[in-house]
């Protein structure tokens, strides 16, 4: 079984960035060049995670937002955490800023 982390970045609901690199959820080691960076290879979404991306950035009415979950072989999704950027939510609240969505 093949097991992958893809890292999700968007900017606005309509371009969404996609990496990966193997999961440590399997023995605990991350993938790392002669340089000691963890590496990571470019992915093309489907469609399916295209709308996702769309949908979590819409739903968090914020421009930039980034999110990750756990893929295997025959996509399986195992968890799924997001995140948004500092200065993207009003602090007073903890909730997305209106006034940055579109």
């Amino acid at each position: 079984m093949y097991v992958c982390h893809i890292q999700v970045y968007t900017v606005g609901p309509d371009y969404a960035h996609a990496e990966a690199r193997k999961s440590p959820a399997l023995d605990g080691k991350v993938e790392r060049n002669k340089d000691g960076k963890e590496i990571r290879y470019p992915v093309l979404l489907s469609a399916k995670e295209k709308l996702l991306a769309r949908t979590v950035c819409l739903a968090f009415k914020v421009i930039v937002i980034i999110f990750s979950y756990i893929w295997s072989t025959g996509i399986a999704i195992h968890r799924v955490s997001i995140s948004v950027p500092y200065g993207e939510m009003n602090d007073s609240t903890s909730r997305p800023n209106p006034s940055r969505s579109r």
